[in-house]
């Protein structure tokens, strides 16, 4: 079995494409051969726009990759709350049909299939 390496990047600071040998410069030359032999590929998740994140096909993967980027952002999440468990909530139909929250009920709920928790 293949496996390819992937590093998604999603921290507060900025980061860098760096390779496995850049990281361990100061190792003892006899230990460097001990380090694996790949690349990976690197895709750094704070620099994506929100934007285009929200044009993803999945809407559970849309909220998870703008709560993941905004992680260390507790005020924008509280901002972008209602689009989060809108995105979520719509699109899961167990939930849909049995939870239908009355501020979100004209987004999430039809009125056939709105019952209160």
């Amino acid at each position: 079995m293949k496996s390819i390496p992937i590093l998604f990047y999603h921290g507060e600071a900025p980061w860098d494409y760096e390779s496995i040998n850049d990281k361990f410069t100061a190792l003892d030359e006899e230990l460097k051969m001990y380090l694996p032999r790949f690349d990976y590929l690197f895709h750094n998740h704070q620099a994506t726009q929100d934007e285009e994140i929200k044009q993803a096909p999945n809407p559970k993967l849309t909220a998870a990759l703008i709560a993941m980027k905004h992680f260390h952002e507790q005020d924008y999440l509280l901002q972008q709350m209602q689009f989060l468990l809108v995105s979520l909530l719509i699109h899961t139909p167990r939930i849909k049909a049995n939870l239908c929250l009355p501020k979100l009920r004209s987004i999430s709920c039809s009125s056939s299939t709105a019952s209160a928790p």
